[in-house]
């Protein structure tokens, strides 16, 4: 539909046919697939605002999982390159709908108990082993007084070794996964709380979000008019795909999508992509409200610094100075 929409961009009478065919169809088939492509493709084109009023229509009528994605990774820079206000009533009303957030902390905390006891068991276990692998290393050969030399054929011992050594490695890992899970519910309780204190005060969501935006560009330098960027190369720092795994998977796509598109050249990537004072040669761009991908642009090369929260930027800015 957008490749079709884009062949048809000068033939504004069959532009709007092939819309209002579109919308035919998928108002028959209520297929959440056919109504974002639709508003997607409108999005996409010079029709951005009839695109948005769209997505206004569409959203409400998806699963929540692709509402969640559609809005991060589509709409909100759409809206960011339409000059719309910070606050968008659409995204508050989809929050209230598709999200019970007392659940979803209810939810949090079960996994993080879980996953407790299971760190738990597994500590317990391995100091079980070693105290049996100390034991048996130990342990006087037959008919001797003595500990004897450890005898590393020993196949029972090396048996016991290994265990020792998966416990461990096992155990590091639940220890990683214990702590996403903690500040994952650390960031969920915030937001319950946050979203408690709104509902006593609706009119405090525009202005925080609003105190947010105005922190924010504090931060950054005007954005610079540039219609032309070349092709470049894209440049990550070590472990950054495998670091992209502690992050929601929308927003993952999100970032790897943005960072394709800038590298490409394409010239609505780099809307709101602003550098930072203090630091010009970095620049930061959004993904998705809560979260900053901050790079250098080189002449020939795109430098991926880090992906944090929203939250951490004037943090991991002071770290670049």
């Amino acid at each position: 539909m957008n490749h079709r929409l884009l062949l048809a961009c000068n033939e504004p009478g069959k532009w709007l046919r092939m819309v209002e065919d579109a919308a035919r169809s998928a108002l028959k088939t209520e297929s959440a697939d056919d109504l974002i492509e639709l508003a997607f493709s409108v999005a996409f084109s010079d029709a951005s605002a009839l695109g948005m009023l769209l997505y206004r229509g569409v959203l409400p009528f998806i699963p929540p999982a692709e509402t969640e994605k559609s809005y991060e990774v589509v709409v909100l820079p759409i809206r960011e390159r339409l000059n719309l206000p910070v606050h968008d009533p659409l995204k508050e009303f989809l929050d209230n709908r598709s999200v019970d957030a007392e659940i979803a902390l209810r939810e949090a905390e079960a996994k993080y108990e879980a996953k407790r006891r299971e760190v738990r068991e597994l500590r317990e276990a391995l100091e079980q082993r070693e105290k049996e692998l100390a034991r048996r290393e130990a342990a006087p050969a037959p008919q001797s007084p003595a500990p004897q030399p450890l005898d590393d054929t020993d196949p029972e011992i090396r048996q016991l070794r290994e265990k020792v050594r998966n416990l461990k490695s096992d155990l590091n890992q639940r220890h990683t996964e214990r702590n996403e899970l903690q500040h994952r519910l650390e960031r969920m309780q915030t937001r319950v709380d946050s979203l408690l204190e709104l509902s006593h005060n609706p009119q405090r969501a525009e202005t925080q979000a609003d105190d947010d935006a105005a922190r924010e560009d504090e931060l950054l330098l005007p954005q610079e008019a540039e219609t032309h960027h070349p092709f470049r190369r894209i440049e990550f720092p070590r472990n950054f795909p495998e670091r992209l795994n502690d992050f929601p998977h929308h927003i993952a796509r999100g970032a790897m999508s943005i960072l394709g598109r800038l590298a490409g050249g394409d010239p609505a990537a780099f809307n709101g992509a602003k550098c930072i004072k203090g630091v010009p040669t970095v620049a930061r761009q959004r993904v998705g409200i809560d979260f900053r991908l901050l790079f250098r642009l080189l002449p020939d090369r795109i430098e991926v610094i880090d992906l944090i929260p929203r939250q951490d930027l004037e943090r991991r800015i002071k770290t670049l100075k």
